[in-house]
Order: C-alpha cells, then structure tokens, then sequence
C-alpha cells in the first residue's frame, strides 16, 4: 500500500515509525487517507516558550482543528490519536487544553477511550 510513498529522501517504506521534523501539516497533506494506525502528539500549548507565538484562544483552537482534520483524514477507521495538551492561562484563568479540544474530535466522529492527567 506505501511501497511508492515517499516523504523524503529519509523516508522508508518498509519502517514502521516515521519522524518528521517540520511542519505537520506539510507532512499530513502527503499522506493518503485512512492509512495510519497512529497520531502521536504533542502541539504547542499556547503559553508563549521560546518555540511558539502565542495566539488568542479562539485562533489556537483554529490551528488545532485543522492539524486534527487533517489526521482524522490520514486514520485508518481502526486507528488511535494521542493528543497531550496541557493548560492555556489566561488573565490568570487555567483552562484545560483538552476540554476546548474535545468538541473538535467529538464533530468529526471520534470517541474519547482514555484520558491522563499529569500531576506533578
């Protein structure tokens, strides 16, 4: 089914986990759909590190339903996302990242199976 895919010059067909570092979604938009068994990430939070821009709540949640359609689009109906999200501050409201997000995957046919919660 992937003996012709190829992501880059680093990709193999015959290997069983790809890693790609760059931007997802030019990565999920060369994968065909309902092809891969699993999504593991873990997206910026949006609290402003060194490595991301923070953006309003709302255009965050933008960014987040693209890169989700666009795995649910590459899931085999038999596979699983892991998606580990933290916490948005704002004006010094903690708001769970995964409860804004569970709506996102919930319209697009997904179901909730587990849930962690870090506590440290």
């Amino acid at each position: 089914m992937l003996e012709n895919w190829k992501i880059d010059e680093k990709f193999r067909p015959s290997a069983s986990i790809v890693v790609h570092l760059g931007d997802c979604m030019d990565l999920l938009r060369t994968i065909p759909n309902d092809t891969l068994q699993l999504v593991v990430t873990s997206p910026p939070y949006n609290i402003g590190k060194e490595y991301e821009k923070r953006h309003k709540l709302e255009s965050y949640l933008e960014q987040q339903a693209a890169v989700i359609r666009e795995s649910v689009r590459c899931l085999s109906p038999t596979g699983s996302i892991c998606w580990q999200v933290g916490n948005y501050v704002d004006n010094g409201a903690i708001i769970p990242l995964d409860t804004v997000i569970y709506p996102i995957f919930t319209r697009l046919g997904l179901k909730m199976r587990k849930r962690i919660i870090w506590h440290f």
